[in-house]
């Protein structure tokens, strides 16, 4: 799993150092959720408890963006599209700086 290093951010989340850091270290907190970019052409929003667990394949994905809710990532999703971004152009989002994440 990938973690995009230009992270797209919620307004609601208070410490994204935190978020970071139970990303990086396969650490679940309740009430986050991930845009997670899939190789498929998909964009996937999932709990990060889930996304540590390992309910989804993370093998060949990355986090874009972290929210406090799915109504949040959803709006960050628009948010991509108005600033002219395709969220599922997955070369674009490879052509950057990434970190690796162990979850």
């Amino acid at each position: 799993m990938n973690l995009f290093s230009d992270l797209y951010i919620g307004y609601n989340i208070k410490d994204i150092g935190e978020v970071i850091y139970s990303l990086k270290r396969n650490i679940p907190m309740e009430g986050i959720y991930c845009l997670v970019l899939c190789e498929g052409k998909r964009m996937e929003i999932i709990s990060l408890p889930q996304l540590c667990k390992g309910v989804f394949s993370t093998s060949e994905g990355m986090v874009v963006g972290v929210a406090d809710s799915k109504k949040e990532a959803r709006a960050i999703l628009c948010q991509m599209l108005e600033e002219g971004m395709n969220p599922l152009d997955f070369g674009q989002w490879f052509e950057g700086d990434c970190n690796e994440v162990v979850c």
